[in-house]
């Protein structure tokens, strides 16, 4: 395409200690807080922590310790799976063993039960919202502490309002449905969830999703209803699920959206219906219908 393309811009417990360590694990289970830069940080035990230990070390498991042996990496991308390993140190004087749990976006919240550490794959939710932030639990009798934290990265693009420049409507999810094969149709740009996108590039590709934050869903074409533009669960091995944004001239003010499976076809509005819809259909530098403007929010 003329102008070349441009993009815009994861030992066994007794019964009477099971109880504390589950409530402990729901009370870590909540996002840690966002920060801008990636950071490994371990953190000691002291009977305090995120799990409230029993203070003061009076306690000597509550002085547990611990450290990513394999980490996430700094970004992550949402189509791979990343193995995550850990370990845990008993400190001397703490007769008990200790259990462990990575806590993070796509974690599956294994207890690992005396295990001194542990692997997780952790598969990034397509509602994350960045950056990540994992950390370890270490949980004894008596209390939980985290003994190591990690906030990395995400290869997502920012929020994002699609709108026809030409009418000034925006792509919307009627009333932030999640059913699968609902397409987005083009409405009054409001500012509200239902018209917020996010584009996420892939690993190794320039294809990228595009994808309705609020639900995680991504937009794809659909060869079996005339190529209309549907939302589906992501998965890059459907083809007409990724996208590439080009210009068709770097001084271009709008947007176009090739397709994946199509490459010479793009995301295009029509109005023939009332509210309008997008389809794809071939590209053309002159049907103004295929022009879009991303809009970034802050």
């Amino acid at each position: 395409m003329a102008g070349g393309h441009v993009r815009p811009w994861l030992r066994r417990w007794s019964a009477a200690v099971g109880a504390v360590v589950v409530a402990a694990a729901l009370a870590l289970s909540g996002a840690g807080p966002a920060a801008a830069a990636v950071s490994a940080v371990p953190v000691g035990g002291g009977g305090g922590g995120d799990g409230g230990g029993d203070g003061g070390g009076s306690n000597p498991c509550a002085d547990v310790s611990g450290s990513f042996t394999a980490p996430p990496p700094s970004t992550m991308f949402l189509d791979v799976p990343y193995q995550v390993s850990w370990t845990a140190d008993r400190p001397t004087g703490c007769s008990t063993n200790i259990s462990t749990m990575l806590i993070g976006p796509g974690s599956p919240g294994t207890l690992h039960v005396a295990s001194g550490g542990g692997t997780e794959t952790v598969m990034l939710p397509a509602t994350t919202q960045g950056p990540a932030t994992y950390r370890i639990a270490a949980f004894y009798p008596g209390g939980s502490v985290t003994v190591a934290s990690v906030t990395v990265a995400l290869a997502q693009g920012p929020l994002t309002t699609i709108k026809d420049p030409l009418t000034g409507n925006c792509l919307t999810m009627e009333n932030n449905t999640t059913v699968v094969f609902t397409p987005p149709f083009l409405h009054p740009c409001d500012g509200s969830t239902s018209q917020e996108f996010r584009f996420w590039p892939l690993h190794d590709t320039s294809n990228q999703y595009l994808i309705a934050t609020y639900n995680g869903l991504c937009l794809a074409a659909n060869p079996e209803a005339g190529n209309l533009i549907q939302q589906i669960p992501c998965t890059n091995t459907y083809s007409f699920a990724l996208w590439a944004p080009f210009k068709w001239t770097d001084s271009s003010p709008v947007d176009q959206l090739s397709n994946g499976n199509l490459p010479s076809w793009c995301m295009s509005a029509n109005y023939d219906t009332s509210p309008g819809y997008t389809y794809l259909q071939e590209c053309n530098p002159l049907n103004l219908r295929d022009d879009w403007d991303f809009v970034y929010r802050t």
